[in-house]
């Protein structure tokens, strides 16, 4: 997928979120080169593809992405966890920080980055280091980004959910299945049926 265009784009971020930890509202470089490139990553219909956005948006300013496109990415990188999809560093789309961007969200310390093994079930393909993920670690990205679920076991709530939660919840899963193995949308389907547990 990277063409020069593209790299050109990975480093532009990469840089910012090196200088200053995170892509400031000033830099509209790195604004421009991150928006292109999540613009470009929704062509490309595999779940691999959800964490490189997801590490791009966690640092992106909240002016320039709202809620609802942070929620999508947090809910997709959710769904890679427990089907075995997640990665802890981005391979597809450009190489970014999973475990970083979770830092920088608050979702885990920079104590814990440093043994994410923890936090791993199994890993599901050896090549791209994709893993299935703990129940208690993904209910931390349910929990800060109030994904709509009713599974308790991954942070959702059963009581006093709204009519809106259930809408919100099918819209987040339409963008599923996507484009990979036989297996791996068996292990899709089962990550989705666990979200209404």
């Amino acid at each position: 997928m990277n063409t020069s265009w593209q790299e050109t784009a990975e480093r532009i971020i990469s840089g910012a979120i090196k200088e200053t930890g995170s892509i400031g509202e000033e830099n509209h470089l790195a604004i421009i080169a991150a928006k292109a490139l999540l613009a470009d990553l929704r062509f490309y219909p595999h779940s691999s593809y959800f964490n490189t956005e997801f590490s791009i948006v966690a640092f992106m300013p909240e002016s320039e992405i709202g809620d609802k496109i942070m929620q999508r990415a947090a809910f997709n990188l959710l769904v890679n966890g427990l089907s075995g999809y997640f990665q802890w560093v981005s391979h597809n789309g450009g190489k970014f920080s999973v475990a970083d961007a979770l830092v920088h969200s608050e979702v885990m310390t920079a104590k814990e980055s440093a043994h994410l093994e923890q936090f791993q079930l199994y890993c599901t393909h050896d090549g791209c280091n994709y893993f299935v993920i703990r129940d208690d670690f993904l209910a931390r990205i349910v929990k800060k980004w109030n994904l709509p679920l009713l599974n308790p076991e991954l942070g959702g709530k059963k009581n006093g959910r709204t009519a809106e939660d259930d809408r919100l919840l099918e819209r987040l899963k339409e963008r599923y299945p996507v484009f990979v193995s036989a297996e791996g949308k068996k292990r899709i389907y089962a990550a989705l049926s666990r979200l209404g547990e």
